[in-house]
């Protein structure tokens, strides 16, 4: 990692080994312990570095739109305050039914 706020590493692309460098990143696990948080720090981060970053949630109870401040659906918005970040909900119950 190539620099630190506090004590808690800042990710860069080129901090990712190159094992796991890939166009899709996931982040999975239990609910409450910060997904959507590091999801969300991780594609702000790859934005400001000039990658386009598409962030998903398929959560039924998503946050992502008070994480981000802007109104989601399902077409890709744009987040003003971090060029070259989109983000969109897919609800997996209603996508399903489609």
């Amino acid at each position: 990692m190539s620099k630190a706020i506090g004590s808690i590493p800042t990710l860069t692309a080129s901090s990712i080994p190159s094992a796991f460098t890939s166009s899709f990143l996931f982040f999975t696990g239990k609910g409450g312990v910060g997904k959507t948080s590091i999801a969300s720090a991780t594609a702000v981060s790859l934005a400001e570095q000039g990658r386009r970053v598409l962030l998903v949630s398929t959560d039924p109870a998503s946050n992502l739109e008070e994480t981000l401040g802007v109104t989601l659906g399902l077409h890709p918005v744009s987040v003003p305050a971090v060029p070259g970040l989109k983000a969109l909900n897919i609800n997996p119950d209603q996508a399903a039914g489609d």
